[in-house]
């Protein structure tokens, strides 16, 4: 039977780990692959392994291939890494030069490339799945590309900030974290929030959390204060302190001990605005 494609949840970060318009071109390239292989194919199922590397420095993701499985009009279910076996031993033959890299799903096939396998699979399994999942699966229409591409539109608008992506809007993400530090030290100039990366596992899905290490915040004076540090002791010498605290979700997570709720509001300011979202230990700096 057909697959449906599932746009409703959109996990891209702001880059999508590609340049602007290579999903596009991934899609496209996916289905022209397919269709070489089986003509009257309706839909197709990629089916993908996630592993993550693990570094001194920092963590990466990478994408190995599972399964390809393409599905006809009258339901037929087929093997398209089979089929190609199968054309390969009738006689099909692959150019010798491929400049455009047309034949790039044949050639990480046949030559075993894990490397060139994770570009053509990473910007997909990105827009259409959850990229956290230990096992991503990816469904595309291939009857109708104009819907396809809705996701991937949604996420260009959310690289404004101007979109969701599961509750990802990182404009909307630094104004909290601004506000938040004003309501504290309303002469604040620059923020600098130091944070590190834990891998955590959550519905058979790994993710990354993200933990506070401590925000410091520098005044118009020059003066530094390490803002955490001090809503936390004022918090636990002072009883009114805590009644009459802002009501913010930062100073409530805080007042709270909420890594939770911390993390949360972490989470979309280090994948939009950190330089590399992957650093095991990063740091975050704002100027209001």
């Amino acid at each position: 039977m057909e697959k449906s494609l599932p746009i409703t949840r959109v996990y891209a970060p702001l880059d999508l780990y590609t340049p602007r318009g290579e999903t596009e071109r991934r899609l496209e390239g996916l289905a022209r692959f397919v269709r070489r292989h089986i003509p009257d194919a309706q839909s197709v199922e990629i089916r993908t392994k996630l592993a993550l590397h693990a570094s001194e420095r920092d963590y990466s993701f990478t994408y190995d291939l599972a399964g390809i499985t393409a599905y006809r009009p009258d339901g037929e279910a087929r093997d398209v890494v089979k089929v190609l076996y199968e054309r390969l031993e009738e006689g099909l033959k692959l150019p010798a030069d491929d400049p455009n890299g047309e034949w790039s799903w044949e050639r990480a096939l046949l030559e075993e490339d894990d490397s060139l396998m994770n570009e053509l699979l990473e910007p997909l399994v990105w827009v259409f799945a959850n990229p956290f999942a230990h096992n991503p699966t990816v469904v595309v229409n291939l009857e109708d590309l104009e819907r396809n591409l809705t996701a991937v539109e949604d996420v260009a608008a959310m690289q404004s900030g101007l979109a969701p992506c599961e509750g990802f809007y990182p404009a909307l993400a630094r104004n909290a974290l601004f506000k938040f530090v004003r309501n504290h030290v309303p002469d604040a100039r620059k923020i600098r929030v130091q944070y590190a990366l834990r891998t955590a596992e959550y519905d058979d899905a790994l993710y990354l959390d993200c933990e506070l290490n401590r925000i410091d915040v520098e005044r118009s004076s020059g003066e530094t204060v390490w803002l955490d540090n001090v809503i936390e002791k004022r918090a636990a010498s002072e009883p009114s302190f805590v009644d009459n605290a802002p009501r913010d979700p930062w100073t409530e997570a805080l007042l709270e001990h909420d890594t939770t709720g911390l993390h949360e509001l972490l989470e979309p300011l280090v994948r939009a605005y950190a330089p590399d979202p992957n650093l095991k230990h990063g740091i975050l700096e704002f100027e209001l």
